[in-house]
């Protein structure tokens, strides 16, 4: 087989991953992620900013990595390539870029043998973790890790062998543009492990040559360097909101007991060992407990067999015992607490708050064993083929094709949506209605999740925010407890401790005798109520409540679209997003957390109110002053009283998005040295 055939093959497997999966031309959409596919211009303004506008508005920290990609994404949308073609070119993309680096990494550090490189990209895609773990999931995040962590240790291990610097740079850009990886946290230490063990190992390797050790030093560090500016748009806000942003999950017994708990339950050594994961593959019906049948118990364990095998090779390529490092680390990882390294892992766990965020181990490093797995299985396959060809391709049949069978029919992903035209109908209509208003979804879901009857059913976290241009209250999101139980209880269907602890309602501002007084407190113009919730999973009480919307008082239908029906809320003095209760303003919204404001003819201290979640963060600024009587308004809400009179101007802004602004042109000016690096030693180092 020729030395540049992996492209030609990765590009074929991809493509027909990509056709099966796809094949029905619906999107991808559901779970945790919703549907950001959708609108990718719209998701690109929410994944831009700290502050997220939708449910009231609140910071979001996690989503921040995204925004490369869905610049991306958004430009290809523009050309008119609808969201499914977008998905699929995405799947594609991660796929060809996971499986051929894999082959690549193999075939420089393994062996030239093209066989063994080839099995390893195709072992990467085609093995359990890789189908429940990556794909079944559906967190994007994922995706993007499982085409990330390869080829960004492959430019590594390049580079450094080759003396070549223009892979840190080519390195470098592909972890700028893959770095959605980054919204699950963990995988900034699922990235660098790799890095740090090889380094280790190739100091060891080189103990005698002080000169190659300081090189590879020097290497590593202008790599890490260069990687923390490039992605300081996010690093940075990350950094300086760690201790709020992520106090619940670093912090607390309550996190140690749940990876007791979870490593004994679903992390067994017997089911990690074999790329299982205990409850989707045993103790769920994801895969109608074909797993749990005594033939596949006893075939999985081809995947730990054929790796031993390639110990045949230990004396003749002594990096083996890199993968054989990497394999031990990853493996500590993903079995948590279980013996025989649980007493380390808890040891580090207790001791480092920074590793409480791998509270579920094996979804979060279980990567790491995976990677460290492909070439061990490669040469361990190819042992096996010089005894016996038959064998070998049984074997290669086994794993990668019937363990992983579900892969091969598509039904690996099966939250398969197509929004409903009527959605998009609305939503031009809302956005040509004037004003800085918001809209409310009905009925009230009581946590987070919804069920829609669609032709292809929806189902996973509530997503106005994706389907509506308009800034939209869908959910319960925490954050907004302190007038969403109200208007749960309004309805009927407020269950106490969903989300965490509840806020004390029984003296809020916010609550009001009628309906529409609420929602004018909220600035909440348009009710859109749903008629394609699943009326089995909605409560039936807050359906039957709301669809008298009709006789509520000042709440008047409009117009429906499809399944969609419009209220208007009518209020005698309808107040916006921003405005004053005892002055005239006049407001320009020049983004999510900036506006300008112009008082005029103030005849006493002018009241501001910005109607989203009161948060610290957000200051008023008069001639470029802080104002410092920043308070609530209605018990939720943001206010400001400001002690001057006549005309004047105003600005309100979310002071912690300054760090990711100063943070994109940091990173700007690094992707550009980057990039002007790759291309001067590209030249440079071709002599």
């Amino acid at each position: 087989m020729k030395k540049n055939a992996a492209p030609i093959i990765f590009c074929i497997i991809s493509v027909i991953f990509t056709a099966i999966w796809f094949r029905s031309g619906l999107m991808y959409g559901g779970g945790e992620e919703g549907l950001p596919y959708y609108n990718p211009s719209k998701y690109l303004s929410i994944v831009s900013n700290i502050w997220y506008e939708a449910n009231g508005g609140y910071p979001v920290i996690l989503h921040l990595p995204r925004a490369p990609y869905f610049w991306f994404i958004g430009f290809i949308a523009q050309l008119g390539f609808f969201p499914a073609i977008l998905q699929a070119i995405s799947f594609f993309t991660l796929i060809f870029i996971g499986c051929l680096s894999v082959a690549y990494l193999t075939r420089e550090i393994i062996t030239e043998n093209n066989f063994i490189p080839l099995i390893a990209g195709g072992f990467y895609l085609l093995n359990p973790y890789s189908m429940s773990q990556i794909w079944s999931r559906g967190i994007y995040a994922q995706f993007f890790a499982f085409a990330l962590i390869p080829v960004f240790l492959y430019c590594f291990i390049r580079g450094l062998k080759s003396n070549r610097l223009s892979y840190i740079g080519i390195g470098i850009i592909l972890s700028f543009i893959l770095s959605s990886a980054f919204v699950v946290i963990t995988n900034v230490v699922v990235l660098w492990i790799p890095i740090i063990l090889y380094l280790g190992y190739f100091l060891i390797i080189h103990r005698r040559e002080r000169n190659i050790q300081i090189y590879s030093i020097i290497y590593t560090l202008l790599l890490m360097i260069l990687w923390i500016f490039t992605n300081f748009w996010w690093l940075w806000p990350t950094y300086s909101t760690a201790s709020s942003a992520y106090y619940h999950f670093l912090t607390g017994s309550n996190n140690l007991d749940s990876l007791r708990g979870m490593s004994q339950m679903y992390f067994k050594p017997i089911w990690v060992i074999r790329l299982f994961q205990g409850f989707i593959f045993f103790l769920s019906n994801a895969y109608n407990n074909t797993y749990s049948h005594l033939i596949f118990r006893i075939l999985s364990w081809l995947i730990p067999i054929t790796a031993v095998c390639s110990l045949y090779y230990l004396k003749k390529i002594r990096e083996i015992w890199y993968f054989l490092l990497l394999w031990i680390v990853g493996f500590s990882f993903s079995i948590g607490t279980n013996p025989p390294t649980g007493a380390i892992f808890t040891w580090f766990f207790a001791n480092f708050s920074f590793l409480q965020a791998f509270r579920n181990p094996y979804e979060k490093a279980g990567l790491l064993l995976m990677l460290a797995y492909t070439p061990l299985f490669g040469l361990g396959l190819s042992t096996i083929f010089k005894y016996s060809k038959i064998i070998g391709t049984l074997i290669l049949i086994v794993v990668c094709g019937i363990l992983v069978w579900p892969m091969w029919t598509g039904r690996v992903i099966n939250a398969w949506v197509k929004v409903p035209a009527y959605y998009k109908e609305a939503d031009n209509w809302i956005s040509s209605q004037e004003g800085d208003f918001k809209i409310i979804q009905m009925p009230l879901v009581a946590g987070d999740g919804v069920r829609y009857d669609w032709q292809h059913t929806y189902q996973g976290i509530e997503p106005s925010e994706f389907l509506f241009t308009t800034s939209s209250i869908g959910r319960n999101v925490a954050f907004n407890k302190v007038y969403y139980n109200i208007l749960l209880q309004r309805f009927g269907i407020f269950s106490p401790g969903s989300f965490g602890s509840d806020p004390d309602t029984s003296k809020s501002k916010f609550k009001s005798i009628e309906l529409w007084e609420e929602l004018d407190k909220l600035g909440v113009r348009y009710i859109v109520f749903h008629r394609d919730y699943d009326q089995v999973t909605i409560q039936s009480k807050s359906l039957n409540t709301i669809e008298n919307l009709a006789k509520e008082k000042n709440i008047k239908f409009l117009k429906s679209f499809g399944k969609l029906d419009i209220y208007e809320v009518i209020t005698p003095n309808p107040i916006s997003r921003l405005y004053s209760p005892n002055t005239k303003l006049e407001t320009t919204k020049i983004s999510v957390d900036l506006y300008k404001v112009k008082i005029i003819n103030s005849t006493e201290s002018a009241v501001v109110n910005l109607l989203d979640l009161y948060d610290p963060g957000w200051e008023l600024y008069v001639d470029n002053q802080k104002i410092n009587t920043h308070t609530t308004a209605f018990s939720y809400a943001n206010s400001w009283k400001i002690n001057k009179t006549g005309n004047y101007n105003a600005v309100i802004k979310y002071l912690p998005q300054d760090s990711v602004n100063s943070g994109w042109k940091i990173s700007g000016i690094f992707m550009m040295l980057t990039g002007a690096m790759a291309l001067f030693f590209s030249k440079y180092e071709s002599k």
